[in-house]
């Protein structure tokens, strides 16, 4: 008996996500099954998606939500980031992105550390990519990575009074907005 795990070729992975009743993150031709969102973390996706789109309305750049894939070749990993914004007007694979310039992770207790390690390192391998955000279900305060003139990545921690500079696109986003309407009790 064989115990060698099956591995799928990327672009049968990406069939296969067309008629799965469930999404997977792609790792190396292994597929990953990824959780059920709970509505405190649909709500600040759509709020931060939504504030996004309305401050990037007349730019090259489009914003996107857990529905489009990330493929990052060099890793072999395919991952469904909760919000990316890409402004490369060359990206326009209707199946997957490539070329992020921001990534938005909304954190729960299951994905906390692979949003905080692997998911992170697997995207600064991409040119394009600029700024990380991480942003907490159950408290107000977020976590910003962004990337310096020199190639390192800086983190900043805001506190709930502060509100979000993403640089890498010209914009600023209240922490207010983003938990608009949120479930915390």
């Amino acid at each position: 008996m064989d115990d060698e795990p099956t591995t799928l070729a990327f672009s049968d992975y990406l069939e296969l996500e067309k008629t799965s009743s469930v999404r997977h993150d792609y790792i190396a031709g292994q597929l990953f099954e990824i959780e059920t969102l709970s509505p405190q973390h649909d709500r600040l996706a759509i709020n931060i998606g939504s504030e996004l789109y309305d401050q990037l309305r007349d730019t090259p750049c489009q914003v996107f939500t857990a529905e489009m894939k990330l493929w990052i070749p060099s890793k072999e990993v395919a991952y469904y980031p909760d919000v990316m914004v890409v402004c490369d007007p060359e990206d326009r694979n209707p199946n997957y992105k490539t070329q992020p310039r921001l990534i938005v992770e909304v954190l729960s207790s299951n994905t906390v550390a692979t949003d905080r390690q692997e998911k992170f390192f697997a995207y600064q391998t991409l040119p394009s990519f600029q700024e990380y955000v991480l942003v907490p279900q159950d408290q107000t305060g977020i976590e910003r990575y962004r990337k310096t003139a020199a190639g390192d990545w800086e983190k900043t921690l805001l506190n709930p009074k502060e509100d979000l500079h993403l640089q890498s696109l010209g914009l600023t986003l209240s922490l207010s907005e983003i938990y608009e309407d949120s479930l915390m009790e």
